[in-house]
């Protein structure tokens, strides 16, 4: 064992360095090893036009009645794959080379509700025949949020304008689809909880909020556009409606984290959140309004929703439940509210947030947080069934070994011996009713679900005959059978029958017991009761209650509840013995399957 535990190191050891090395040697060969290019025609260096005139033309023919008009001189094109760029953001787009039209964005005049192009890049190829001539470009707003934005004039080839845009927005699009990673991965997890019908609802809502964040800073990049082409307006329309929903699921994760899914303001908050959010996304694609007038209404909605998050820290640390995992949700859903309010605070300042990483760094640090906290949770409540099933399967073995005590034993095999040479019949028909009794209780280990009445019945009979056949005819037996079709589990019955012979016949020396078994339905369930005249209320018995039979009872209460919902009961009688009543439910059919 020793030598296996040695190997088991080296080998982990061997693994780990191997890693090691291999990472070194990585970023060893990124950071230091290059290529050696020789090229007699280098191109063009990438360069951004900084010298135009630019003029604000008005019109009433215009959406918001303003075009903003930019003329600047080319500089010297070279041959190769050279355009003219820039970025629009819900502007229209008319290009012109010395007076002639190269180029014009608009929406299609199909489009059934849209007036606006989203946002896009703009690419125009470029000749060396360009060079010196005028270009104008005449942007037109498509609403009053964007007149006051500038523009980044820029002249290179196609691909490296493209590596340069992809540079910038790579750590926000990394954070994004490592988001959207996880969503995914929640979602598997949600539908394997569905299948198995024992879903928590922390994980679904953990998907909602971690694609829907992903997917909004994914679709609010620069470089988003490069990769949609001709679906930008459709991207526009996308990070709105994101906008409007995702702290929504934000917020039902805060209330059942503090216990909160009944908190009334909060839950009339969210629904006024819902109804913004809805008449926000309804209202511009039936011409009322527009989607980046309303944006202001949609963030105040994000106020409140931020707002009623900070009622319910409030309300956790006045009701002190600042458990260990409240304080870390606390922490966590501060840095996401920190990550949001930076994010409106750098649309409101320099116009727009893309490529801001507040809240996609602030809710990615949240969901694997998250994540890790619920993984370990299910690890922790795997090993807490576990131990459950041990411990029952343990009180089984136990409980078989304690009705099978060594008295009884010895008495049964005792009897048996005198039994052959006086009556070789009942001695072999003790042997078959001992056989049975012990493989009932070997078989009962096995058994993890209820069995029929009938089978226990049985397993009891048997019992009874082994018992009568010790004591003789001190133990009368009397049966009022009304009700078999039902189940209980395995070895319910027969340890309190058990139970009720020892302190009767057992204790009474000699004397003569009467027991009685009988079952009923009634409207709300079954019932099974054992009666016997023991001791009762008045006359205490000389004998304590040995201690195992009270461990054997208690055994038997709790996994009649827990397999069937049902209880048991012992009850003394005045001067009539003492009656003991076990109630299995029937409406509670999934205890049954």
């Amino acid at each position: 064992m020793k030598n296996r535990f040695s190997l088991q190191i080296i080998t982990n050891t061997a693994y780990a360095v191997l890693i090691l090395f291999i990472t070194a040697v990585l970023v060893f060969t990124f950071c230091h090893e290059k290529l050696s290019i020789m090229e007699e025609r280098p191109s063009a260096p990438y360069q951004c036009i900084t010298e135009y005139t630019k003029t604000l033309l008005k019109d009433s023919s215009f959406p918001v009645g303003v075009c903003k008009e930019y003329t600047m001189t080319l500089p010297e094109i070279a041959e190769g794959n050279y355009c003219f760029a820039m970025y629009l953001v819900h502007h229209y787009a008319d290009i012109y080379i010395d007076g002639k039209q190269i180029y014009q964005l608009r929406p299609d005049p199909k489009n059934l509700w849209s007036d606006n192009i989203g946002s896009d890049f703009v690419f125009v190829p470029l000749y060396p025949s360009d060079s010196g001539k005028v270009m104008k470009i005449d942007l037109i707003p498509v609403n009053k949020a964007v007149i006051p934005r500038e523009f980044v004039f820029q002249i290179g080839e196609k691909n490296d304008i493209i590596q340069r845009q992809l540079q910038k927005d790579i750590p926000l699009l990394s954070l994004s689809i490592l988001l959207m990673l996880a969503s995914v991965v929640y979602m598997g997890i949600f539908l394997c909880q569905l299948w198995e019908r024992n879903f928590d609802a922390k994980i679904l809502y953990l998907f909602l909020v971690s694609f829907s964040i992903g997917l909004l800073k994914f679709s609010d990049t620069r470089f988003s556009p490069l990769i949609f082409g001709m679906h930008t307006i459709f991207m526009s329309y996308l990070s709105i409606v994101l906008l409007a929903v995702s702290f929504l699921p934000l917020l039902r994760l805060l209330q059942i984290h503090f216990h909160e899914k009944n908190d009334r303001l909060t839950n009339v908050c969210v629904f006024l959140a819902i109804v913004t959010s809805f008449l926000s996304i309804l209202l511009p694609v039936f011409g009322i309004g527009n989607f980046y007038e309303i944006l202001y209404v949609l963030h105040a909605a994000l106020l409140v929703c931020a707002a009623c998050m900070v009622r319910l820290i409030l309300m956790c640390f006045k009701s002190k439940k600042l458990t260990q995992k409240n304080k870390i949700a606390i922490t966590l859903y501060v840095l996401c509210g920190i990550g949001a309010v930076s994010d409106l605070g750098s649309y409101y300042l320099i116009g727009t947030s893309a490529g801001a990483v507040y809240t996609i760094f602030a809710f990615f640090v949240y969901i694997i947080v998250s994540g890790i906290m619920i993984i370990r949770g299910y690890f922790n409540q795997e090993k807490l069934l576990k131990l459950q099933q041990k411990e029952l399967q343990e009180n089984r073995i136990e409980m078989m070994f304690r009705q099978m005590q060594p008295q009884f034993i010895y008495g049964v095999l005792e009897t048996i011996y005198q039994l052959c040479d006086i009556d070789p019949k009942r001695a072999a028909s003790a042997i078959r009713d001992f056989s049975e009794y012990l493989r009932a209780n070997f078989d009962s280990l096995k058994r993890k679900d209820v069995v029929p009445f009938e089978a226990e019945f049985k397993h009891v009979k048997t019992y009874l005959h082994i018992e009568q056949m010790l004591y003789e005819d001190g133990l009368n037996v009397f049966y009022d059978i009304k009700e078999k079709n039902f189940r209980l589990p395995a070895l319910t019955i027969q340890p309190v029958v058990e139970h009720a012979i020892e302190h009767s016949v057992a204790v009474r020396s000699g004397g003569e017991t009467n027991l009685w078994i009988m079952t009923e339905k009634t409207a709300k369930g079954y019932i099974v009761e054992v009666r016997y005249d023991g001791y009762d209320l008045e006359t205490p018995p000389e004998l304590p209650v040995a201690d195992c039979s009270q461990i054997d009872i208690n055994n038997i209460q709790s996994r009649l509840h827990d397999m069937t919902g049902g209880t048991i009961t012992m009850e003394r009688l005045a001067g009539k013995g003492t009656v003991v009543t076990i109630f299995i439910p029937c409406d509670e059919p999934d205890f049954y399957n």
